[in-house]
């Protein structure tokens, strides 16, 4: 009975985390990645081409989705609205775009108050002792220095920009996840106890 979403740079075995997690428990539904949602109505850069308009078409699938579920159904998505923030601050820092900070700072207001709509996000950061290599499936950057960054923008997020980030009403549990893939799901079963008796 818990809205969860799975976050953290790409190539991290997100995917794979969820879709063990689904085998486990498969009267959860399955939201998936808005880029993977909308690839084949929408043309979306990533990295160094990454422009407003690729955010805004994956930050709105996302915010329509999340704000579907009520409290108390069993759903996990494939990125929560809060993984735009790390990579628009890619974008702004290094890539000639017009994701700049005033953009970054106009999506705060907007994602906050929908992250009342989840109960657990979990963040998978790199991790050197359980390093996950690039894959190249023809979507996802194969840039390792891109993936590094942002996560390093989502370690900020997630360990120092919390009171910026989640709201001060039903807020979601925020909880780190790694580890080989067993112990990922088991270690999310328990976050999942947790944030019932929460």
């Amino acid at each position: 009975m818990v809205r969860i979403a799975i976050s953290g740079t790409h190539s991290q075995g997100k995917s794979t985390f969820v879709r063990d997690f689904l085998n486990k428990y498969p009267h959860y539904i399955f939201e998936n990645e808005p880029y993977r949602a909308i690839m084949h109505q929408h043309e979306i850069f990533f990295g160094d081409q990454q422009k407003i308009e690729h955010i805004e078409l994956q930050l709105n699938h996302c915010l329509s989705r999340v704000k579907k579920y009520k409290a108390g159904d069993c759903v996990i998505f494939d990125r929560p609205p809060s993984d735009y923030i790390p990579y628009s601050d890619y974008s702004a820092v290094n890539a000639q775009s017009d994701i700049n900070k005033a953009y970054i700072d106009s999506l705060f207001p907007r994602i906050t108050p929908i992250l009342a709509h989840l109960d657990l996000i979990v963040f998978v950061p790199m991790c050197e002792d359980y390093p996950m290599c690039l894959e190249d499936d023809g979507h996802r950057p194969i840039d390792d220095f891109y993936r590094i960054w942002v996560d390093e923008a989502f370690k900020k997020l997630y360990r120092e920009d919390l009171d910026r980030l989640l709201p001060k009403e039903n807020a979601p549990r925020v909880v780190e996840i790694t580890g080989p893939r067993e112990l990922r799901v088991a270690l999310l079963k328990q976050a999942i106890q947790q944030a019932i008796l929460s």
